[in-house]
């Protein structure tokens, strides 16, 4: 029991750490100030200011995607092997908080790994090998997530 919460506080002190780590590193953010616009010219945006608003958008780089994409996969699967690990150990609240993180972790990982493949792949740039490990971590962990879950309901 004192090993699987042990293993979910160092799992979520990563899980919350990382993110933030690389934000800020890799923020770069401007303070720009909104014009007013008449009501006539209220929906006709010029390309430039597209672009602009879609740089902003943008926020973390591609490559930074990918990587988080990779380390949320990780973190799924490590967080269907701790929900296991506290199913054999007989402690519920270790099982919610490994199918709470898995699915999460796991969720945050395809998304962020399509995410970061598509904007790899448009800027022609390299390292969609971290996005493709973000998505198919993430896709393992939620798949046995839901085998395991529904293993246990019907079993």
């Amino acid at each position: 029991m004192k090993i699987a919460c042990l293993y979910y506080g160092l799992l979520l002190v990563f899980l919350f750490s990382v993110p933030n780590v690389v934000v800020c590193a890799s923020s770069n953010q401007s303070i720009s100030v909104q014009k007013t616009v008449s009501p006539s010219k209220k929906n006709k945006i010029t390309k430039k200011e597209k672009r602009q608003k879609s740089k902003k958008m943008q926020g973390l780089a591609p490559l930074t995607k990918g990587i988080l994409a990779a380390v949320f996969g990780v973190v799924s699967i490590f967080a269907v092997i701790g929900s296991i690990a506290a199913s054999f150990a007989l402690s519920p609240a270790g099982v919610v908080a490994g199918i709470v993180v898995g699915l999460g972790a796991g969720f945050a990982a395809i998304f962020l790994g399509i995410k970061a493949r598509r904007e790899l792949k448009a800027a022609g740039e390299k390292g969609s090998i971290w996005a493709i490990l973000g998505i198919v971590f993430g896709g393992i962990a939620g798949v046995a997530l839901l085998v395991l879950s529904l293993g246990a309901l019907f079993g």
